[in-house]
């Protein structure tokens, strides 16, 4: 749970717990209570964005692929490429196709249902 703004209590039978803005709390199996910095990044989703900081290029699909109907393969040859940026989740090929100017890559749409992520032929 991360707090972005104001304070949260936890209450619990056993104990009360307050986090307040910029701490994120995690639970364990065990019902420890850890406490970190919250990632800012992470509210990018509430406006339809993703920050992705220093991100492998399959990971990034993968993330984008669960926003999206279908399937989007990547290319062993560049699915390791890094890239950062900040990316629309609503559109996944659009996305993608911003990274050809940066990264030696090609976004080739199948059909509705299917991108493919490759090595831009030279």
């Amino acid at each position: 749970m991360s707090v972005y703004e104001g304070s949260v209590q936890l209450l619990r039978a056993d104990a009360t717990t307050l986090a307040a803005a910029g701490e994120r709390l995690t639970f364990s199996d065990g019902g420890e209570i850890g406490r970190e910095a919250s990632d800012r990044d992470g509210l990018a989703w509430v406006d339809g964005m993703v920050v992705a900081k220093d991100w492998r290029l399959d990971h990034f699909a993968r993330y984008l692929a669960r926003q999206r109907v279908g399937m989007i393969r990547v290319d062993p040859a560049v699915a390791g490429l890094r890239l950062s940026g900040v990316f629309p989740l609503d559109d996944a090929e659009r996305a993608l196709k911003a990274l050809e100017a940066a990264l030696p890559i090609s976004v080739t749409r199948h059909t509705q249902y299917l991108l493919w992520v490759g090595p831009r032929d030279i």
